[in-house]
């Protein structure tokens, strides 16, 4: 189990600014854990990133932020648009990701950028299921 501060927020569409903060920070390990329920499940589907649906638990959360930590510079989401439930939250982003190493088409200091939409339910004041549709610019 990991030991995080809890992230104490008055709103949902409060908590996921401050997460999306934290991800264009490269945050890891315990800052980022605070998010999120320790039953979080995270879900990605099919993009030309990760050709086939994956569910993460916390532990495979956290070491794919410390695997893009390694391949990324720097990244940024934009939030385009909130739409905010009782126990939801939808989100409109973009995200732009500055190479560190070469993928693809794309060298080191080239940026990668993605159209994101990203449902979030929410339990005890913490992400409990993060479903993510990316859409993947050309590189």
């Amino acid at each position: 189990m990991i030991e995080a501060e809890i992230v104490m927020t008055s709103s949902n569409a409060e908590l996921v600014r401050s997460y999306l903060s934290a991800l264009n920070q490269l945050k890891q390990g315990d800052e980022l854990a605070a998010y999120f329920h320790p039953d979080v499940v995270q879900t990605e589907f099919p993009n030309k990133i990760t050709p086939e649906r994956v569910d993460r638990d916390i532990a495979a959360i956290l070491d794919g932020a410390a695997r893009g930590a390694k391949i990324l510079q720097k990244q940024e989401f934009t939030i385009n648009n909130i739409v905010e439930g009782e126990e939801s939250l939808v989100a409109e982003l973009i995200w732009r990701g500055t190479m560190s190493v070469p993928v693809a088409s794309l060298k080191v200091g080239d940026e990668m950028v993605a159209h994101f939409a990203c449902i979030f339910e929410f339990k005890d004041g913490l992400i409990f299921r993060q479903r993510n549709y990316d859409c993947f610019e050309a590189f």
